[in-house]
């Protein structure tokens, strides 16, 4: 479950219900978040994939009354636009809030590349610190047009650019042009959704930051993030390793982040721990 609130103040729950343990509750849960959030909407978001293995309706409807589809948050002091209805997941990611305004600090004066940016939330973040120069990747066309509407209800325009492109190959080819960053945010979607492609999604991770690494100046910042609960917190930062190694490069560990405290994790549940987010420095 997810809570925006619009422009207006009204309040949204987004929710799903992707396990059959959890949907037999499905009303006690839904009165409990009426009780509790007081929400002016509920939309409910099924995911088909999953819901056919639990054996779940497939439906996405709203809950009582129909509101908006595409609202207007506000994050970080910046206006972000988001599809509840046809977004990723519920929409927006609320769960890198804190880790968005975390790399402002580093992102004054400097030159930014944003990829996997879904909404542009992180690059909107580096423009609202100061950068020189952003420019958020999404490999999805109807992404990247939602961004652009965010660079333009931010004013960013001036030092903002979307682009629509395999980061994979954007990367590559960022390199052969000798390309260079001061900033570097990496923040796919998860590699892995299942012990099995562990080690396919270990070579895509580290692929990505090993050219990442390469595009950075010396001393450059990697922000790098994994949203896989299969891939654990060990093997990323083992990731991180050999990737530095394979790069010939030298990198520190600036802070381990994960989730917001509106995300906590659970003793004893490793896999509650599935957000992992570095802030490293490339040397």
């Amino acid at each position: 479950c997810e809570r925006y609130c619009d422009e207006n103040e009204n309040v949204y729950l987004v929710v799903q219900f992707l396990a059959m343990a959890c949907n037999i509750f499905r009303n006690e849960i839904l009165e409990s978040l009426k009780k509790h959030c007081n929400p002016d909407f509920i939309y409910q978001r099924a995911d088909e994939k999953i819901n056919a293995k639990e054996g779940l309706e497939t439906v996405s409807a709203w809950i009582g009354k129909a509101g908006k589809e595409v609202l207007t948050i506000t994050e970080n002091e910046i206006k972000i636009k988001v599809d509840i209805v046809n977004g990723q997941k519920t929409g927006y990611f609320l769960d890198q809030k804190f880790n968005r305004r975390e790399i402002q600090r580093f992102c004054h004066g400097k030159k930014v590349l944003d990829t996997f940016t879904h909404t542009g939330a992180f690059g909107l973040n580096a423009y609202k610190a100061g950068a020189r120069e952003v420019t958020s990747v999404d490999i999805s066309q109807e992404a990247v047009d939602m961004v652009n509407e965010n660079i333009r209800m931010n004013n960013a325009g001036d030092k903002m650019t979307a682009v629509c492109a395999d980061v994979f190959e954007l990367l590559k080819d960022y390199e052969n042009k000798g390309e260079k960053f001061d900033v570097i945010i990496l923040d796919p979607p998860a590699f892995t959704k299942s012990a099995k492609t562990i080690e396919k999604a270990y070579g895509g991770y580290k692929e990505i930051n090993l050219r990442a690494m390469r595009l950075l100046v010396p001393g450059g910042i990697l922000i790098t993030c994994s949203c896989s609960h299969f891939f654990d917190t060990d093997t990323f930062y083992d990731m991180i390793m050999h990737a530095a190694k394979d790069s010939h490069r030298r990198v520190q560990i600036f802070e381990k982040r994960g989730a917001g405290p509106d995300h906590p994790v659970l003793m004893g549940y490793p896999t509650s721990e599935y957000l992992k987010c570095a802030v490293t420095r490339v040397l």
